[in-house]
């Protein structure tokens, strides 16, 4: 596990975030969405949108939560509130960007999942980057015909201005057991998300 090292400027209150409820709708309304030109299907609810950042989004029915998919020719992240756009980078976390040099751009957690016969590489990113602004996503990427495709979850698990480092790095890792619950509402329909991405060319 890779640790977090970021440092925070003000003082304010951190706010309660409640967690989402699962209801039926989430669990049954599920929609495919399936794109020929860019070769994949995956399973969704909610609402396909234009979003500026992906080819391809998908609004989830929990208020701010939202899932991307777009397709790269090297690892890449989405930090729109942290790093202003995508933060790329190789399978070995070896960053490629020099626009930025700040080291604690790396991710809390990283584990291997593998859905029918698709391996995916899911990173675990938490970060803070002063005023309140994080990025909390869960990014995963698979390879495919020379290309990554990338899944993501896009989510507040996180607000507030930490007091201090240590209470940054208490949240970061709040923040991860958040995104890590195999309970939590979002994780179980990101995972479905994942399980029923699929190849078509």
């Amino acid at each position: 596990m890779k640790f977090l090292k970021a440092f925070c400027w003000c003082m304010l209150a951190l706010p309660f975030i409640p967690v989402p409820v699962l209801g039926e709708p989430l669990i049954t309304n599920w929609k495919i969405y399936e794109n020929l030109n860019l070769g994949f299907k995956i399973q969704y609810v909610g609402e396909v949108v234009q979003c500026p950042w992906a080819l391809t989004c998908f609004r989830l029915p929990i208020e701010g939560a939202w899932v991307s998919v777009t397709i790269e020719t090297r690892p890449a992240v989405l930090l729109p509130g942290t790093y202003g756009g995508w933060y790329y980078f190789d399978e070995n976390l070896n960053f490629q960007d020099t626009r930025d040099q700040r080291k604690h751009l790396a991710p809390l957690m990283r584990k291997q999942l593998v859905f029918e016969q698709i391996t995916f590489m899911q990173d675990f990113w938490v970060l803070y980057g002063g005023s309140g602004s994080w990025d909390t996503v869960i990014n995963c990427f698979t390879l495919h015909n020379g290309l990554y495709y990338i899944i993501s979850l896009h989510y507040p698990f996180l607000k507030g201005i930490p007091l201090s480092a240590a209470e940054l790095e208490r949240m970061a890792m709040d923040g991860i057991t958040r995104m890590s619950n195999i309970h939590d509402p979002l994780v179980i329909i990101f995972e479905q998300m994942l399980k029923s991405f699929s190849f078509v060319r």
